[in-house]
């Protein structure tokens, strides 16, 4: 599978159907992690964006496959001290196993 890899800074930067996609994968992962959450609207999401790290400290990348759908996303954010750093990686199931995550 062919991925390309973008990054950007802020969920609300996102072109609405990139932002779409991104909620939905974002959805459709935490369901699996936590049965039961309830999903969130693209207006949390971005809200959620907000309070999390500023560019210089959070790494933010979307996965497109060849036809420029979205596949997945990813951010990285660190800190000084301990804890260090948390990764998240989420890839649209129908995408899955198929080097998404790892090109993340």
């Amino acid at each position: 599978m062919t991925v390309t890899i973008e990054a950007f800074e802020w969920a609300s930067a996102l072109a609405p159907a990139d932002l779409a996609a991104v909620t939905r994968i974002h959805n459709e992962a935490w369901a699996e992690w936590v049965p039961g959450e309830r999903p969130l609207s693209e207006a949390a999401y971005v809200d959620t964006d907000r309070f999390t790290a500023h560019p210089e400290r959070m790494l933010r990348r979307l996965a497109r496959g060849a036809d420029g759908t979205v596949l997945g996303h990813g951010i990285a954010h660190w800190r000084e001290g301990p804890g260090g750093c948390t990764v998240r990686v989420f890839v649209d199931p129908a995408a899955r196993r198929q080097g998404v995550g790892r090109s993340l």
